[in-house]
């Protein structure tokens, strides 16, 4: 905690000045008299102070959200020593907007009490938007010494993408061997009703098929269809983007994933985000370097965590080897 002189107590060690100034000039003692009681307010910086004893909690409603929907921050402070006049104030990120309250408040707190503060944050772009950060500035009974504080917290907000509903999907070409709900043409455990033929010792009784049955004078059991679930893999490409933010082709190519997977798992699949567009990307950029240099370009692989300058100097050591050995 760092505390520091107000301007307020600037301004009065001024007027105190100007006031002993006039006072010796015109020899009038009755102005030394009106100075004596400002000198003596401000005499109280010159002493060590009492550092303010509080303690500081911030909670959030949820701190998983979709887009548009909004989180309720709550920051609630414990006096352990009288707090005259108490500033808080907690910088929001820029995709937030505060629509009930504000972020930030004014408190005088009696020692031994809490007080709370409370405001509402909706966030309409996903995202991973990070709260850390409350400054609370403490001010004396006179106004003439702030002490400022920065509670640091590792408090993030996640704002997922909002899925869209879907009535139907794509059915999976091959399945596999776990419980879901996709039909699968070998008969087994299930609910979808297959062929009839006749009992046969080990059947479950369950599976006689009765009207059948009485029917045809002897057991017959209905055999159904196994269940099966299927792996889905999501390919997003996340190398551009183009457009205005909430309505870019990255953020729409989020939704329409999320929405993808958010259906799939409800189906009871296996649902995963494939790293093969990345690698294929990563094979045609060292396939476009080595056609450029098969055609006599100088091409120079620069790490930005080195100088620049040594990558180019570098260019100019390959060049000269190059002419020595021709």
């Amino acid at each position: 905690m760092t505390w520091r002189v107000t301007p307020l107590a600037l301004s009065l060690l001024t007027v105190v000045g100007w006031i002993v100034s006039l006072a010796v000039l015109t020899a009038r003692a009755d102005l030394l008299v009106v100075a004596v009681p400002l000198a003596l307010g401000l005499a109280t910086l010159a002493r060590r102070a009492a550092l303010p004893d509080y303690t500081l909690v911030r909670r959030f409603s949820r701190d998983r959200l979709l887009e548009g929907e909004s989180v309720t921050v709550e920051v609630e402070v414990t006096a352990r020593s009288t707090i005259p006049l108490m500033e808080l104030l907690d910088p929001l990120t820029e995709e937030g907007a505060v629509i009930t309250g504000k972020p930030r408040a004014v408190l005088a707190i009696p020692q031994g009490e809490t007080a709370r503060w409370s405001y509402e944050i909706r966030y309409p772009i996903r995202g991973i938007h990070d709260l850390g950060v409350v400054i609370a500035r403490v001010h004396d009974r006179w106004g003439v010494r702030t002490w400022e504080r920065r509670h640091v917290e590792q408090s993030r907000i996640r704002v997922h993408p909002r899925t869209a509903p879907l009535r139907s999907l794509p059915r999976p070409l091959r399945t596999q061997t776990s419980v879901g709900d996709y039909v699968s043409p070998l008969f087994g455990e299930g609910i979808e009703p297959g062929d009839i033929r006749e009992f046969v010792p080990g059947d479950r009784v369950r599976q006689v098929n009765w009207r059948a049955s009485l029917r045809l004078g002897t057991l017959y059991v209905t055999q159904h269809h196994r269940e099966r679930n299927a792996d889905v893999v999501l390919m997003l490409d996340t190398l551009a983007q183009v457009g205005t933010p909430l309505f870019t082709t990255l953020d729409a190519g989020v939704r329409a994933a999320s929405s993808l997977a958010a259906a799939y798992l409800a189906r009871k699949d296996r649902v995963g985000l494939d790293q093969l567009a990345c690698r294929l990307w990563t094979l045609e950029r060292r396939a476009r370097l080595a056609d450029l240099r098969r055609h006599g370009l100088p091409v120079v692989e620069w790490d930005p965590a080195t100088s620049l300058e040594a990558a180019v100097a570098g260019l100019d050591r390959r060049r000269h080897r190059a002419v020595l050995t021709r």
